[in-house]
C-alpha cells in the first residue's frame, strides 16, 4: 500500500506526516511549486 498526497497542503505535513510516521506507512508528498512563495490559493 502507498498512500500519496498532492498540492502541499500544510496540513498534510502537520497531521498526516506524524501518523504516518507513528505507524511506518509509506507516502509521496507532492507540492504545487506555485505556493513556494506561499501564496495560498485555496485551502490552507
Amino acid at each position: 500500500m502507498l498512500l500519496t498526497f498532492d498540492d502541499g497542503y500544510a496540513g498534510h505535513y502537520e497531521h498526516v506526516y506524524p501518523l504516518l510516521k507513528r505507524y511506518n506507512v509509506p507516502a509521496v508528498f507532492s507540492g504545487f511549486p506555485g505556493k513556494l512563495d506561499g501564496e495560498v490559493v485555496s485551502r490552507p
